[in-house]
This record gives C-alpha cells, sequence and structure tokens, in this order.
C-alpha cells in the first residue's frame, strides 16, 4: 500500500512539471507585453524596454522557465500585473472561500449522489431507476464551467434570481456555485454508489 501512494506521488512530479511547461509556454507566446500592461497604452518604448529587461522577458525562453521555477520553490509567484499586489497573498486571500466552495460542494453531491444511487439500485430498471439514470448521465456529461457561462448568458443574473455582484445576495451566489459544482461531481457519485449498493443486493 505505501509503495502504491510513493509511486503514485513520484509520477505527479514529470505531470507537474509538464503542466508547468505547457502553461508557461501557452503564456510566453500569447499576444501582448507584460511591460504594457504595467505601464499603460501611453508608455514610452523607453520605459517599456526597461521593464522587459526588469522582468527578464528579454531572456532566452527556457532561461525564463528556469527561472520560474526557481521561483515557484520558493513561494515567489511575482506580482500581479493587475492588482500590483505579489500573487501569494492574492491566494491567500482568495484560498478561504475557495476551499469552502469545494468542501461544500462535495458534501452536497455525497448527500444527494449517494441516496439516489441507492434509490436507484433498490428500484432496479423502475421508472425512478431509469430517471435517476438520466439525471446523473445529465450532470455527468455537462462540463461545470460550460454549465456556469451557459447560464450567466441565458441571463439568470439579469432576471434577478441570483445577482453575484451584490454583496447582500452572496448566499444565492454560494448556491449557484454549489449546484455547478454538483454538476461534475454529483453523477460520478450517484454512480459509484450505484455499482457498490447492486453489487451488495445480489450478494
Amino acid at each position: 500500500m505505501y509503495k502504491y501512494i510513493l509511486k503514485r506521488l513520484a509520477l505527479m512530479i514529470p505531470v507537474i512539471i509538464g503542466v508547468s511547461f505547457i502553461i508557461f509556454s501557452i503564456m510566453s507566446f500569447m499576444p501582448g507585453n507584460p511591460a504594457r500592461l504595467i505601464l499603460g497604452e501611453k508608455a514610452t518604448p523607453e520605459a517599456i524596454e526597461q521593464i522587459n529587461e526588469e522582468l527578464g522577458v528579454n531572456d532566452p525562453f527556457l532561461v525564463r522557465y528556469a527561472n520560474y521555477v526557481k521561483d515557484a520553490l520558493r513561494g515567489d509567484f511575482g506580482t500581479s500585473y493587475s492588482t500590483k499586489q505579489p500573487v501569494v497573498n492574492e491566494i491567500k486571500a482568495r484560498f478561504p472561500t475557495t476551499l469552502k466552495l469545494a468542501l461544500l460542494s462535495v458534501l452536497i453531491a455525497t448527500l444527494i449522489g449517494l441516496p439516489l444511487g441507492i434509490l436507484s439500485a433498490v428500484k432496479q430498471y423502475s421508472w425512478i431507476d431509469n430517471l435517476t439514470t438520466v439525471l446523473g448521465l445529465g450532470f455527468i456529461s455537462i462540463p461545470p464551467f460550460w454549465l456556469g457561462l451557459m447560464l450567466i448568458i441565458l441571463g439568470i443574473f439579469e432576471k434577478g434570481w441570483f445577482r453575484i455582484c451584490q454583496p447582500l445576495n452572496r448566499r444565492f451566489s454560494t448556491i449557484f456555485n454549489w449546484v455547478v459544482f454538483y454538476s461534475g461531481l454529483g453523477g460520478h457519485i450517484q454512480f459509484q454508489n450505484k455499482k457498490s449498493s447492486n453489487f451488495s443486493l445480489r450478494k
């Protein structure tokens, strides 16, 4: 068991390196200039060149990536271009809300997915089983990011059902986020529990 865990952890290292390299490559070759973003559209070429030199933008790509990895290992992710604050501070400020949403989403997906899976197994081949199966497949098939975008595009927020931009309605925003997160997790929990329940009922 311990060997398996260590093996899986070791396999995460090349995955993390590969993902970081791909993301860094995409960000590096995207159109635009960080110096112009920092200084604004009215910045002089001399000022832009000076910022590029300070940021290391003029260095070779592999040198920039090596510096990025070195700084990331020390917990230094640079400074945000938009807020001018250290990225670490931005992450710390948003992490509690992200953690709350993630934990509550898992809790809701479990509280709904588990009983649906058991009900579907007990009422196998009935209309209840068919209905819960269709709902579960729907939740699995719909990517959470797509569902969130579609709800916004369809004007749910503008119609006043949920107003995520107003602090007084953060509770509704939280509920909306739970629904979106459940769409990617609840169906999986439901079908896994249905499978295990069917196996137990056959014994």
